[in-house]
């Protein structure tokens, strides 16, 4: 065995056969009394203009603002978030199927394999205000961002 073979990376225990094993990144629960932390490694700057990471200069105060806003709150707290009035209320952020997405999305996705990485069913969105949405997955308390949807395009819904 040489001496390369024996060096092993930190934290991958050596198989019976002597090779290094694979380590899955831990999939971790979500922690509802945890305020969330953002996580910029997979935002999608380049992919379609529409809802790239790419927000305009003006946006930018807006964009630090709301994820400052977020990081105050517990998950339990910005899932309780309501908007709408009347009978007509529902969640303000949530799970949403990848399904139901544009296809240009779902495509996006599955092309940066981020299906592979955090699942492929359900992707996270906030709501920051009235067209304006903030797109990316829950792993526990981390919330890694992929998009900024500016004028609600990656799921688009009609006007009421």
């Amino acid at each position: 065995m040489s001496k390369r073979d024996r060096r092993r990376p930190r934290g991958a225990a050596p198989t019976p056969t002597g090779r290094r094993a694979r380590t899955e990144p831990p999939r971790l629960e979500s922690s509802s009394k945890e305020t969330p932390v953002f996580c910029f490694q997979h935002i999608d700057r380049n992919g379609d203009a529409r809802w790239a990471f790419n927000p305009r200069s003006e946006d930018a105060g807006r964009v630090l603002f709301f994820l400052c806003q977020m990081a105050q709150l517990t998950w339990a707290e910005i899932e309780a978030q309501k908007t709408g009035s009347g009978t007509n209320r529902h969640k303000k952020h949530h799970d949403q199927e990848v399904e139901s997405l544009r296809s240009e999305a779902r495509e996006a996705l599955h092309q940066r394999k981020l299906g592979v990485i955090f699942g492929d069913s359900n992707i996270f969105r906030f709501r920051v205000d009235g067209t304006t949405r903030l797109w990316g997955f829950r792993q526990g308390r981390i919330f890694h961002v992929v998009w900024w949807d500016p004028n609600h395009q990656v799921y688009p819904t009609e006007p009421n």
